[in-house]
């Protein structure tokens, strides 16, 4: 524990790095305390003995790797024009944003969402109309809602998915996909989906892309993927859309340019083309990775089993737990995570943020060591059993 958290302090680690007591155990942003792949570090000393650091392409080696990648997600038929490069997911979402709504447009978002997906549009001005994920049945959309939203609201030129969804860990089921396909199509809107977290589905849940061989509609969609998440690489900036799309490639490839976010830096390069061209050795590392959250998960059901307090809703696939804390002594979890943070030297991320249902919650990530783990939550139950969250 201390040599970890001496090793990702010193290496300026947003996640260990904001606090001043060394105590705080942080199982806050989406950044794992596991190590990145050994092949990885090869790759990266391999690269630097060559001492030489100049402009750099993105060798096509990438693409072939990210088309065999995606084969493995049951999406066939992808050309290497499908695919373009971009320094981060979030990045990519605002050049969509930008490049493929019409003015004034507006977008639908399912709540509780990862914040930026909802900041990044509003930012630019587009309107956010949020649509709850119904809880029930393991939730669920409301799609008579969600197509009566439509109808009533003429500006709504995009959906914004987010497969499997942050931060309630749901991967949408392929009957899910194609009635949210068959509405994109009916209504003409674009369908953004960002799958950033689709390489660690749990528990052998079935993953599907909107790209799925399964849906026979290519048209006006996007997927956002990269390795950051998988690989515990968020440090290194580098990402890809995928469409199939002729007219939004044309859009897109034109607004990479414009904000000059097409250029990868030359370790990302090194990176992306370790994981992609290497995919034996990267799925060697996602299962020991799956096994070891899938671990931390079933440890955290049986700590938790006797908080009555406490609801855990069943994560489908990454290191990311939605917990419900019921009956609260703090008016909102933005408290919760204050006292958590300052009287049980813990750290999570408040579900406030996150809209929706969230105001009662909390997103724990459990991608890290047992003992870190083991530690956290029984700071966790103390302050549960003293009626302090």
């Amino acid at each position: 524990m201390d040599k970890l958290r001496k090793t990702r302090v010193a290496t300026s680690s947003k996640k260990w790095g904001r606090y001043k007591s060394s105590e705080i155990l942080p199982l806050w942003i989406a950044d794992m305390d596991i190590k990145s792949p050994e092949f990885l570090e090869k790759s990266f000393i391999q690269r630097a003995k060559q001492n030489y650091f100049g402009y750099t392409d993105i060798s096509e080696k990438i693409k072939l790797g990210i088309i065999e990648w995606y084969k493995y997600k049951f999406v066939n038929l992808l050309q290497k024009d499908d695919i373009l490069f971009c320094n981060s997911v979030l990045h990519g979402y605002s050049i969509i944003l930008q490049t493929c709504l019409p003015k004034n447009g507006s977008i639908i978002v399912f709540t509780p969402l990862y914040p930026p997906l909802m900041k990044i549009a509003e930012d630019l001005g587009i309107e956010v109309i949020e649509i709850p994920i119904v809880k029930e049945e393991n939730y669920r959309i409301d799609f008579k809602l969600l197509e009566k939203t439509i109808k009533e609201n003429s500006e709504i030129s995009a959906i914004t998915l987010c497969n499997p969804h942050n931060p309630i860990g749901k991967v949408w089921s392929e009957e899910v996909l194609s009635q949210i396909i068959n509405l994109t199509k009916k209504y003409t809107l674009l369908l953004i989906s960002d799958e950033i977290h689709s390489d660690l589905i749990l528990d052998g849940n079935r993953f599907y892309s909107i790209l799925d061989t399964s849906f026979s509609y290519k048209n006006k969609m996007v997927v956002l993927h990269s390795p950051a998440k998988t690989f515990n690489v968020a440090g290194l900036k580098a990402s890809f859309m995928i469409t199939r799309d002729q007219s939004l490639q044309k859009k897109l490839v034109e607004g990479l340019k414009k904000n000059f976010a097409s250029e990868l830096d030359i370790f990302s390069i090194t990176m992306m083309e370790a994981i992609y061209t290497n995919i034996k050795d990267s799925y060697s590392y996602i299962n020991s990775i799956i096994q070891r959250i899938e671990q931390n998960y079933r440890y955290l059901e049986t700590a938790l089993k006797k908080q009555s307090r406490c609801e855990i809703v069943k994560s489908q696939a990454s290191f990311l737990v939605w917990i419900k804390v019921k009956d609260s002594a703090c008016n909102n979890s933005n408290e919760i995570r204050e006292v958590l943070r300052e009287k049980y030297a813990m750290d999570i991320h408040e579900g406030t943020i996150f809209r929706g249902e969230g105001k009662n919650y909390i997103r724990m990530n459990i991608g890290c060591p047992k003992e870190l783990l083991e530690r956290a939550i029984s700071q966790f139950i103390t302050a549960l059993e003293n009626e302090a969250i």
